[in-house]
């Protein structure tokens, strides 16, 4: 058996600081739109991949991702409900679960959702805090009923 004995006068703890660092997020962007002078597809990071992060989220239907039956959200569901104040309320709270259970990177501060019934559509307006900067981010989609 052996023992190992640690010094208490050690200069390594009175020197050492401790430094935070900022992750930079990054991710492809969707609409593959080439760089002009590079030709290649240029990623998004940032404020701006969470952003498109978000929205992927929300327009994805549920079982319409490969192997995550459970991925996205079904807002454009309540497109066909009528409007009311329990169907705005169910909206805000699956689009806040939805961000919840598959956005780590962010908290939902607000979610506010109003309707435009002449023209059959619904604006959404999501106020996010990013967690690692400490950013609040507003989010803005229009889903609009086509037939």
């Amino acid at each position: 058996m052996s023992t190992l004995n640690l010094s208490d006068n050690s200069d390594i703890t009175k020197d050492s600081q401790i430094v935070s660092r900022v992750k930079s997020y990054s991710d492809l962007d969707l609409r593959f739109k080439p760089h002009p002078s590079y030709g290649d597809i240029v990623p998004i990071k940032d404020i701006a991949a969470i952003q498109s992060s978000i929205r992927n989220i929300l327009l994805t239907n549920y079982n319409e991702k490969p192997f995550e039956p459970d991925f996205g959200s079904n807002i454009t569901q309540f497109l066909f409900e009528p409007s009311n104040p329990i169907t705005i309320s169910l909206m805000v709270g699956e689009i806040k679960r939805s961000i919840k259970n598959h956005e780590p990177r962010v908290v939902v501060r607000d979610v506010t959702v109003t309707d435009d019934s002449d023209l059959n559509a619904l604006s959404i307006s999501v106020t996010v805090l990013i967690i690692n900067s400490q950013q609040i981010v507003d989010i803005s989609l229009y889903l609009e009923r086509t037939r």
